[in-house]
C-alpha cells in the first residue's frame, strides 16, 4: 500500500500489487480516500473494497468492529512517505501507525520518511524514543539514514499483536525530550485500544480543524507527499 501516492509510481513494474491511494490523486490508477476511512473499510470487506461505503456499516446503523486485527489479507509493504508529519493529532498518528502494524504481514516492512526536523529538532520526540515506539508496535529498525532536510526509515513486522503492546506502552502522553525555544512540538501518542480507537476516528474532523501552528508542518490532516 502507498498512503499519499499522488500518481502511482509502480506502474512500470508489473510484478507489484499495488493499492495507492490519496487524498487528491493525481493518476487514475490511484484511488480517492483517506487512510483511516480506506483501512476500516479492507477490514469490513477485504482488500481492494475501496473507500469506507454503506456496506461498513450495520443495518441497524451502528458500525461494524473496524480494529483491523483479524485481517486475512494483509500487506507485505506499506509506505508512508511525509505522510506521518501532516497528520495534525498526535494521536491520529499513533493510530496510523498502529493501523499500519496491524495490516502488514509479519516479516512484511513499513517504509517511512519525515521531515528530518520532525526527529532532531522536535521537543518530545527523538530517533531513540521513535524507534522504542516502533518497537512496542511490534517494528524493529532494518535501516534508517538521513539527508539535510529528511530522515528515511525501514521497519520490519515481527510477529505478536499490538494491541497488549500498545496498552502497556509509556507513550500516552508527551514528555519533554530537549529544550529550547527553537524547537517544535512534534509527537505520537499512542491511544490503548479499549475505546480510544472509536475516538480517534469520531474526532478525526475535529483534529483537522485544529491549530497546528506548532506542527513542524500545517497539512490541515492532509495525507499527500
Amino acid at each position: 500500500m502507498d498512503v499519499g501516492a499522488l500518481t502511482n509510481n509502480y506502474l512500470t513494474e508489473s510484478w507489484f500489487q499495488v493499492d495507492a491511494i490519496d487524498l487528491n490523486p493525481q493518476h487514475p490508477s490511484v484511488t480517492k480516500a483517506d487512510f483511516f476511512d480506506y483501512t476500516r473499510s479492507i477490514a469490513l470487506n477485504g482488500r481492494g473494497a475501496g473507500p469506507m461505503s454503506a456496506k461498513g456499516k450495520e443495518k441497524s446503523g451502528e458500525e461494524k468492529d473496524d480494529s483491523t486485527t483479524n485481517l486475512k489479507q494483509k500487506y507485505d509493504v506499506v509506505v508512508l512517505s511525509l505522510v506521518l508529519n501532516f497528520v495534525g493529532d498526535p494521536r491520529q498518528r499513533g493510530e496510523m501507525l498502529m493501523r499500519c502494524s496491524r495490516i502488514i504481514v509479519e516479516g512484511g516492512y513499513l517504509f517511512l520518511v519525515l521531515p528530518l526536523a520532525c526527529i532532531t529538532n522536535s521537543r518530545y520526540l527523538d530517533h531513540s524514543l521513535f524507534v522504542r515506539l516502533m518497537k512496542k508496535l511490534r517494528f524493529d529498525l532494518h535501516s534508517h539514514k538521513e539527508s539535510n532536510k529528511l530522515c528515511f526509515y525501514i521497519f520490519r513486522r515481527q510477529g505478536g499483536a499490538t494491541k497488549e503492546e500498545a496498552e502497556e506502552a509509556n507513550f500516552g502522553k508527551r514528555a519533554l525530550c530537549k529544550g529550547g525555544k527553537e524547537r517544535n512540538n512534534f509527537c505520537i501518542l499512542l491511544q490503548s485500544q479499549s475505546g480510544g480507537g472509536k475516538q480517534l476516528h469520531k474526532d478525526k474532523n475535529k483534529g483537522k480543524k485544529g491549530n497546528n501552528k506548532q506542527n513542524v508542518k500545517r497539512g490541515k490532516g492532509r495525507q499527500t507527499k
